[in-house]
């Protein structure tokens, strides 16, 4: 068992220059913060409101009082977690001289207890941040005398600091040692971790057959950093060119196949073909859908006429002769590829293909032959009831009834797609034109934030009612899910602010309890509360996606909470109030822009909350006239949220509070919306939907509103 007492070397530490520097430093960022009045908040109780306060995202306020509990009640054990709690705060401002400092009054605090070691975690974090890397190497041994659930994650942060200060044998000492003991991590994420450490070092040395046999050992457990899909793929690309270094072509041709079998749409599943110099055979439907993809039309239709010559398997034939047909279309050839797609539909009704065929056939057709469109559509919702084009379906041809005299028809078919399952954007929009739409709520929202114990007890009732999971079987699933060291080791890690590690440890436990309705959704409750929203909701989202025929609106508030959250309304509500915004329509947008993360960063180099690329979010400084505005300030959840109130809060007044057209502006330019909403289209909004010129602005609206419309009809 490690020892519980700090060591006299950290006595030691205490003569640093770097340390006494940053501490000193850090004294004067807090002296120099205003304080509240005297008086105003009273240890311990005060610490749940600050905290509070601390969620919403209101970091710098939350800093002052914090350090309001502490000086009213400097020896109580609430000023020692209002000193952990400020240094988190700190850290998540970007302010480390201040997290330096709390955390250094922490470690050395006589009540420290149970908050010396996260402390010391937090500390060394704070170092790292500020490059004192000789200081966070001497923090975390101190944080390693006490706790060892961490030994790993420690392993690849010391390494990291070692080859940072040119002490690479030291470095690779740590690294090597954490390698050979890969087996006995307690997680995936960790040994993913531990590999893609010592595989990127030994690439740095020039050890190319070691950099790719590490990385090739956790290859299979790339899905739990939760990368998007494209970047998953460029690091399978990247990982083909690093076998291709270490001389082992037979191991790159491996993942070049699994590119090219999982993923023939992307760009590299291309690249993979090109250069695969006929060493492993490709299938000619391989080769259409690949094609295809990057817009290769004559080929992908060469490519599959070669296929079906050769009459392989029905469900293969299916396939090439569907993306055949997709390519005839976009090479101009419309009556051919109208024709392949209803032969597919026709043949193979039963098909994974069929529905698809009749939809991309429908909405082709209603431009230039409604009537035939229109036939297409009315065999898709009569045919297919659980094609995923079935609520579009039902929607488009309830209001072309509608528009043609077809009242009752039509109304048939628009209520019919607000009884689709689940919620989609066409469902929503029926529901708005049927008269069954919530309006905005008046708040206030902030109350409505957290998950209660009421709400709680209400998804445990509902998991017995309508799941048939009993208490008894509720807590086992719970109590398994909080001893696993995975737990644990997340939410240290989060809390010390290593958001993606910790992430990864919540994703690999999750992937863990994927049919354990009740731990998961504890695990994703547990970290709601404490603040990490973006992981909350993507556990929230992955627990109601294993629950089939259940509408959004029908499930607990407490799922629903999870997976629409009031993130940072702190800070969204009085911004929107100002403006005379609503709140839950930039709470919407925030959803979508960065799923509540403020760290955003798109490849456009859009960051924050609200994803400002760099020429925008300078126009807004200058209008709010912030002079000493920097670009990385948008990284602060509180600048993040006043440029998206503001700038949205302008789209609206110049589009007359128009939401679809603002939207749009917000995602493709404002200059552009105008192009869009031509003839007749700014006041026929499912019109304008579909003139957009942008497929990215086209989705962005659509889910903004789906996004929108539900927080309107949960937060009611």
């Amino acid at each position: 068992m490690p020892s519980r007492q700090l060591p006299q070397r950290w006595l030691r530490l205490l003569s640093m220059p770097i340390l006494l520097l940053a501490v000193f430093g850090g004294t004067q960022r807090c002296q120099a913060q205003p304080t509240l009045s005297p008086g105003a908040l009273e240890a311990p109780a005060a610490l749940t409101v600050v905290r509070a306060v601390h969620l919403s995202g209101d970091y710098k306020q939350a800093i002052r009082l914090y350090q309001q509990v502490q000086s009213q009640a400097p020896q109580s054990e609430a000023a020692v977690e209002a000193l952990y709690r400020q240094g988190q705060a700190a850290l998540a401002a970007g302010d480390t001289a201040t997290t330096i400092h709390s955390s250094l009054q922490l470690v050395i605090h006589p009540r420290a207890g149970r908050w010396q070691a996260p402390g010391l975690l937090l500390l060394g974090h704070a170092f790292e941040r500020s490059g004192a890397e000789d200081a966070a190497l001497a923090v975390y041994e101190q944080y390693e005398a006490l706790e060892d659930n961490l030994d790993d994650f420690m392993a690849v942060r010391k390494a990291n600091l070692l080859f940072e200060l040119g002490r690479d044998d030291a470095g690779w000492e740590v690294l090597a040692e954490a390698y050979a003991a890969l087996d006995a991590i307690p997680s995936r994420a960790g040994r993913w971790r531990v590999a893609r450490a010592f595989s990127h070092h030994a690439e740095q040395a020039g050890r190319t057959q070691e950099a790719a046999a590490a990385f090739r050992t956790v290859l299979a457990d790339l899905h739990l950093l939760g990368l998007p899909v494209v970047t998953h793929i460029q690091a399978l690309w990247r990982h083909v060119e690093r076998e291709e270094a270490a001389g082992r072509r037979d191991l790159a041709d491996e993942v070049r196949q699994e590119l090219i079998r999982e993923y023939p749409r992307s760009f590299q599943a291309l690249q993979a073909l090109r250069t695969s110099g006929n060493r492993f055979p490709i299938s000619d439907d391989d080769r259409t859908a690949i094609y295809y993809a990057n817009g290769l039309w004559r080929d992908a239709i060469a490519a599959a006429d070669d296929f079906l010559a050769g009459n392989p398997e029905p469900a293969r034939r299916l396939r090439a002769a569907y993306y055949r047909a997709l390519a005839l279309l976009r090479s101009g050839q419309q009556a051919a590829g109208i024709g392949a797609l209803d032969e597919i539909a026709a043949r193979s009704p039963d098909s994974f293909w069929a529905d698809r065929a009749l939809w991309v056939a429908a909405t082709t057709l209603l431009w230039n032959a409604p009537d035939e469109g229109i036939a297409r559509l009315e065999r898709l919702v009569a045919e297919y009831p659980q094609s995923q084009f079935r609520p579009e379906a039902l929607y488009r041809l309830g209001r072309i009834l509608t528009a043609r005299g077809q009242e009752s028809r039509g109304r048939w078919h628009l209520a019919a797609a607000a009884d689709t399952v689940p919620e989609s954007f066409y469902s929503l929009r029926a529901r708005e034109l049927t008269g069954n739409f919530q309006t905005t709520p008046p708040g206030p929202f902030e109350t409505q934030r957290a998950i209660t114990t009421e709400e709680q007890e209400q998804w445990q009732a509902w998991l017995v009612e309508r799941q048939g999971l009993d208490l008894a079987a509720q807590e086992r699933q719970r109590a398994k899910i909080a001893a696993d060291p995975r737990f644990r080791r997340a939410f240290s890690l989060l809390a010390a602010g290593f958001t993606a590690a910790g992430e990864e440890e919540l994703r690999d436990l999750a992937d863990a309890v994927a049919d354990e309705p009740a731990a998961l959704v504890h695990v994703a409750t547990t970290a709601h509360t404490g603040g990490y929203i973006r992981i909350a909701m993507q556990l929230g989202e992955q627990a109601f996606e294993g629950m089939e025929g259940v509408r959004i609106l029908e499930v607990p508030r407490a799922l629903q909470k999870l997976i629409y959250p009031l993130g940072f309304v702190g800070l969204v509500e009085p911004e929107s109030r100002q403006r005379a915004l609503d709140p839950l329509l930039l709470t919407a947008l925030i959803r979508q822009e960065s799923a509540f993360y403020p760290g955003a960063t798109s490849f456009a180099d859009a960051r924050g909350l609200t994803q400002f690329i760099p020429g925008t979010a300078r126009d807004v400084a200058a209008a709010l006239g912030l002079t000493a505005f920097q670009l990385d300030d948008l990284y602060h959840p509180d600048v993040a949220v006043r440029f998206g109130a503001h700038y949205l809060a302008g789209l609206l007044a110049r589009f007359e509070n128009n939401a679809y057209l603002s939207l749009a502006g917000y995602n493709g330019g404002p200059g552009n919306v105008a192009r869009w909403a031509r003839d007749g289209a700014a006041d026929d909004m499912d019109r304008f939907v579909d003139q957009i010129g942008f497929s990215e602005t086209s989705d962005f609206v659509q889910s903004v509103i789906t996004n929108y419309t539900l927080y309107q009809a949960i937060y009611q």
